[in-house]
């Protein structure tokens, strides 16, 4: 909650800014129930968002990862999914944003 912080780029990593959680080429992980709100960049970042489901730096596809039933609010976007991977649930959700649209109701 309230993550403005920047984690400078070092070895094969770029710098990173504003993520809540990030499934990085994550399998099977259960992110059910939490309140992630107010993740914000504030400096130059690979990405950001209150919740990232990626393939990351590593190449290996997010697979099998279940976010269900959080409150994902104010962040920059809620949800940022680069659409890679296979058997993740990323609805439903409360939130507003998402990158691809349409992971976030109403």
């Amino acid at each position: 909650m309230n993550n403005t912080r920047v984690c400078p780029a070092f070895e094969d990593a770029p710098p990173l800014s504003g993520v809540g959680i990030a499934l990085l080429g994550a399998r099977g992980m259960e992110i059910q129930g939490n309140h992630i709100v107010h993740n914000v960049p504030s400096g130059p970042t690979a990405f950001s968002g209150g919740v990232v489901v990626s393939k990351g730096f590593g190449g290996t596809a997010p697979t099998n990862n279940t976010l269900v039933g959080n409150t994902i609010l104010r962040n920059k976007p809620d949800i940022l999914w680069d659409k890679s991977g296979s058997g993740n649930r990323l609805t439903p959700n409360n939130c507003k944003t998402s990158k691809p649209e349409g992971l976030c109701e109403g």
